[in-house]
């Protein structure tokens, strides 16, 4: 299946719909797990509209701020000219090596088959003790489920995703060049249907198995 993310920002903001950042978005947990400090380099992959590196650059003084999207429609949306934003794709990552302290990406890295070329990228642009943040599907959950079937009908709108238990991400992490690797699930924000409710129930129970997202930490070599 394709990547479809041009086509929706495209369908979005054609029509000045609900996109990904159009009313902001709050940092203090990526600022939190990524111990961001000032005269940090911090990468963002699937950056959008950028809005989570403007609040970071708002709370923490004298960071830089480099994002980029697979689609030119978020970056051109951005109002922050203090951001360095670009078109790349995250398999081909436009930086010199070591060019990185800090990185996050949420959302993003499951969107290709190329799982380990993504993370050697991540870890070629990384510095030595760098910090990462990433957040992907989680395996052990009732929407991994009802996502496969929606593939599989051809009624899933964003074309290629996959999903991942903490221990093989991990494991990923590890082969790529990372250490410190830590995880954990976190349940639906909104409960939308019965499995959103089946998800939340089984991620109370252990949320280092179950639930809707898995959210990883890790360390440069």
């Amino acid at each position: 299946m394709q990547n479809k993310w041009i086509e929706y920002w495209k369908a979005r903001t054609e029509h000045d719909g609900e996109y990904f950042g159009k009313e902001g978005n709050n940092a203090d947990q990526i600022i939190e797990l990524l111990q961001v400090q000032p005269k940090d380099k911090i990468l963002d992959i699937g950056c959008g509209p950028g809005t989570f590196l403007t609040d970071i650059r708002k709370k923490i003084k004298n960071v830089e701020c480099y994002g980029i999207d697979i689609s030119d429609i978020p970056i051109k949306l951005s109002k922050d000219k203090a951001l360095y934003m670009q078109v790349a794709d995250m398999e081909y990552l436009p930086y010199k090596a070591n060019s990185f302290n800090k990185l996050f990406s949420l959302g993003v890295v499951e969107h290709t088959p190329r799982t380990t070329k993504v993370l050697k990228e991540i870890s070629r642009v990384m510095q030595p003790g760098g910090r990462i943040f990433l957040t992907v599907p989680n395996l052990f959950s009732m929407f991994h489920i009802t996502k496969r079937a929606k593939m599989i009908m051809g009624t899933w709108e964003i074309g290629y995703e996959r999903s991942f238990s903490g221990y093989e991400f991990k494991y990923r992490l590890e082969k790529a060049g990372f250490t410190q690797v830590r995880w954990f699930i976190i349940p639906h924000r909104k409960i939308h249907n019965s499995f959103n409710y089946i998800d939340n129930k089984l991620n109370k129970i252990s949320n280092r198995y179950f639930g809707f997202f898995l959210y990883v930490t890790a360390v440069k070599k």
